[in-house]
């Protein structure tokens, strides 16, 4: 059994609605979950709505975001705990366009996967500055996680989950970055870690200038082939030529931006 989920407060209602409808559209036997950390009268197609750990209910010291990003653990716990063997976290802000075929076989292959934030070494005149970035915020994008039930798989998340409960902060001069630093140990310290090198999966603002993203018609292809997602980090679809918040110098003519701020909007994105 196969389960697929995101986690999202209310302001992000849309993108959990267009995530999960871009991947049941490809995967419509596998059921896919969405946690709601705080409350809403609006339902969301769909989803499920399950507790959080006692932890993150008020008072909570953490702010809405830190528990949305906190609770991935807790949530891939939750489902190993309700029968599915094996679970793939999404990102909210994701776009899927194609099958994850070859993910979910390295999950049932592995007990962990996780994804890099670049696959080759950047060639652009800020290579050296865009690495000393990833390394700031972590080598691994927590925006996917696949997890098997295997005792390997248990391990990590106790202790991911140990760790984001005590410390889950953008505090990078501390060595954090939410949930992200944290994975960058998970390889060393648990066996059966995947690396998933596939520049289908997570194309996203950070590794775009390394990947041919083209788009004709309904065909999404990175590098000549299928692409497997993309993350819209930081994306407002009031500004569709800006690919995020996080780089605003940065702009894109690419008819796959204009494409998710429509879709944004279909699903109530104001």
């Amino acid at each position: 059994m196969i389960a697929a989920a995101t986690i999202v407060a209310r302001n992000y209602i849309p993108q959990a609605r267009v995530v999960a409808q871009s991947f049941r559209r490809h995967h419509p036997d596998i059921p896919f979950f969405v946690l709601l950390v705080d409350r809403s009268r609006d339902a969301i197609a769909d989803a499920t709505r399950i507790a959080l750990p006692e932890v993150f209910t008020p008072p909570r010291r953490y702010s809405i975001k830190q528990t949305a990003v906190a609770a991935k653990p807790f949530l891939l716990q939750w489902l190993l705990a309700h029968g599915f063997d094996r679970c793939l976290f999404l990102d909210p802000d994701v776009l899927v366009l194609s099958r994850f075929d070859a993910l979910l076989e390295r999950i049932g292959q592995h007990s962990v996967v996780v994804t890099p934030h670049f696959v080759t070494p950047p060639r652009d005149e800020q290579r050296i500055a865009r690495e000393l970035n990833i390394l700031l915020s972590g080598v691994f994008n927590g925006g996917l996680i696949g997890i098997a039930d295997r005792q390997p798989a248990r391990e990590f998340l106790k202790w991911w989950g140990e760790r984001v409960i005590e410390a889950c902060d953008s505090e990078v001069a501390r060595g954090l970055y939410y949930d992200q630093r944290w994975l960058d140990l998970a390889p060393v310290f648990f066996r059966d870690i995947s690396v998933l090198r596939d520049a289908a999966y997570n194309v996203a603002y950070w590794n775009l200038p390394e990947r041919e993203l083209r788009v004709e018609g309904d065909s999404v292809t990175v590098d000549g082939r299928a692409c497997a997602f993309i993350h819209f980090s930081g994306f407002d679809p009031a500004r569709p030529q800006q690919m995020t918040r996080y780089a605003p110098q940065t702009t894109i003519s690419n008819a796959m931006f204009a494409r998710y701020a429509a879709l944004l909007r279909e699903a109530g994105a104001r």
